[in-house]
């Protein structure tokens, strides 16, 4: 990966952390991909998500989603998207989507079929959730 892409990619983070922590008040920052004791860490750290961002020509949602499940500290995963050229967006389990959208989740699997919306959309419902909780 050349220093281009990695400053494009710490771009975006950068601007989905600030998008995000200006939505609800709440500390959301940058990680920069590992914790201080080495194991995994979001690209952004956010209470309830664990956040997983990629962009470029053809980033992969559903690669991004494997990438932060497999690592994820039990927080439901959350990839944050955004190919050349176009509006960013999210993509996430149903059940995770359902919770932000204040739908009972009783009885859904944990692994239900993956939901996308636009970056924006899932900034308002999260704002909504997690802002209330100050």
């Amino acid at each position: 990966m050349s220093a281009y892409q990695r400053n494009k990619g710490a771009r975006f983070e950068r601007l989905v952390a600030s998008t995000m922590a200006e939505a609800t008040g709440l500390d959301i920052h940058r990680t920069g991909g590992q914790s201080r004791k080495g194991t995994d860490a979001p690209d952004v750290e956010a209470p309830g998500v664990w956040l997983e961002c990629k962009v470029g020509a053809r980033p992969s949602p559903v690669k991004a989603m494997e990438q932060g499940e497999k690592a994820s500290d039990g927080r439901p995963a959350v990839a944050a998207c955004k190919r050349d050229r176009y509006p960013a967006t999210a993509t996430m389990r149903l059940r995770t989507a359902c919770v932000l959208w204040g739908v009972a989740d009783v009885g859904m699997r944990d692994l239900g079929p993956l939901v996308r919306m636009s970056f924006d959309e899932f900034v308002r419902m999260y704002a909504r959730v997690y802002g209330e909780q100050q």
